[in-house]
């Protein structure tokens, strides 16, 4: 067979499978095969191109014997060493062309690795500014963090999980590359690894996940829409509007709650809490935050706060620091419940209870207050 990179033509592998002449006829018809057949012509002037345009007609024919195979899992079919080999030659013809025009350069890393540092010193002075107050996005989210896409977590853990294991093989693409190119398409291609076994696959549910759930990362200017101004006591939106939370939700607290974080010039940030795509990390691009949480503000009034975060994991201290200039802002503390469901589950106390306990609602004991109510939509 005329063979270029180990693919053969359309019309040489239809004679490699007996599909010519005479013991053609005695075969059965089998669409699979003729759909392997048609993408194979299609991609034949693609077999000896070196650039990106050539991986996608080359996909096609990759699908198409996969295809093959799983309408076709019983082994003793004659066309199936055939058809797998094929697919072999045409998979190494993908992972060459995916390598050499996404692969990451020395220079590349670099660069990289040079904006991570300035990312994390950068971090540590926003910190330091703190006074030791504060929170650095969780080691859990580094992946969100660490990609323009910025995947949710639990795709993105399975995806991770799973490019450790390709760069252990020697794959030369950054994460974000590797994903877009080889495990996205190999998950598309063979969702019941019937040829991947599930070396470069991921589950339907994180699949979806990958290519639709992409957290919200603010630029400068988006994240103004979000900023609260507190004054008197009063709190307002971005459009000067009394600020509202009872058409609100988060997944934590329900309807009538907002998340909100505290950046390092003290300035409050809120929003609905959406998963997968709207969370903490989104108000401030995954940098660190001076305090994060939850809180239920009833026409400008605050009635509620928590520092009920996953992705920044606020402690007391950050808290204590949420209290304390929502005071210095004119918010009557003794009137805002307060708790922390970290380390005083369903126990709540006034904001000035716990702004006295240092944040530190583990150690006053019994809840003082009740939990408030639902603020109305």
């Amino acid at each position: 067979m005329a063979k270029i990179n180990g693919i053969p033509t359309s019309k040489d592998f239809r004679k490699h499978i007996g599909r010519t002449g005479i013991s053609a006829k005695f075969k059965q018809a089998d669409q699979f095969i003729d759909a392997i057949l048609a993408v194979l012509q299609n991609a034949e002037y693609w077999r000896g191109i070196n650039t990106v345009n050539a991986i996608r007609p080359l996909r096609m024919v990759r699908m198409a014997c996969i295809q093959w195979m799983m309408n076709n899992q019983n082994g003793t079919r004659a066309a199936r060493p055939k058809i797998r080999d094929l697919c072999d030659a045409v998979h190494l013809r993908i992972t060459t062309l995916i390598e050499a025009n996404y692969h990451t350069t020395k220079d590349d890393h670099e660069t990289k690795k040079w904006k991570g540092a300035m990312a994390s010193v950068h971090d540590q002075i926003r910190l330091r500014r703190g006074g030791g107050v504060g929170r650095s996005l969780d080691s859990h989210y580094f992946v969100e963090r660490g990609t323009s896409s910025h995947y949710a977590k639990p795709s993105a853990t399975q995806a991770q999980a799973k490019y450790n294991i390709a760069r252990r093989n020697g794959t030369g693409l950054s994460l974000e590359d590797w994903i877009e190119q080889v495990l996205v398409p190999q998950s598309e291609e063979d969702p019941f690894n019937v040829y991947f076994d599930n070396m470069g696959t991921v589950n339907g549910m994180h699949l979806q996940s990958l290519k639709t759930k992409r957290v919200k990362y603010c630029s400068p200017e988006e994240r103004g829409a979000y900023q609260l101004t507190i004054r008197n006591g009063i709190v307002r939106d971005a459009s000067g509007s009394p600020y509202h939370t009872g058409s609100k939700e988060t997944a934590f607290s329900g309807p009538g709650w907002a998340i909100y974080v505290v950046d390092f010039d003290g300035n409050f940030y809120s929003e609905s809490h959406i998963v997968d795509e709207f969370h903490h990390s989104s108000f401030l691009s995954g940098a660190p935050v001076q305090a994060a949480g939850e809180i239920a503000v009833n026409e400008g009034r605050v009635v509620a706060i928590t520092n009920k975060t996953g992705h920044y994991k606020a402690g007391p201290r950050e808290l204590k620091r949420a209290l304390q200039l929502l005071a210095q802002y004119g918010v009557n503390l003794g009137a805002v419940a307060t708790n922390d469901p970290f380390r005083a589950k369903d126990k709540w106390f006034s904001g000035l209870d716990a702004f006295y306990a240092d944040g530190d609602l583990a150690s006053l004991g019994d809840g003082r207050m009740l939990k408030p109510a639902r603020i109305p939509a």
